[in-house]
């Protein structure tokens, strides 16, 4: 089994994306996590088959 230790902090939230017009305007509607980086790691998710700790 393939296992991601994910430490979310700077990771999935992000001074970048909390100054980003996306976050400020409320445009995402889960303004907690980054969803470019959401994706990012549901891609390496699934292509690895890894599960999150």
């Amino acid at each position: 089994m393939k296992i991601i230790f994910l430490d979310i902090d700077g990771v999935l939230n992000s001074d970048t994306w909390e100054k980003s017009d996306e976050y400020i305007n409320g445009e995402y509607p889960e303004k907690m996590f980054d969803p470019n980086t959401v994706n990012l790691l549901n891609k390496i998710i699934s292509e690895t088959e890894s599960k999150i700790v």
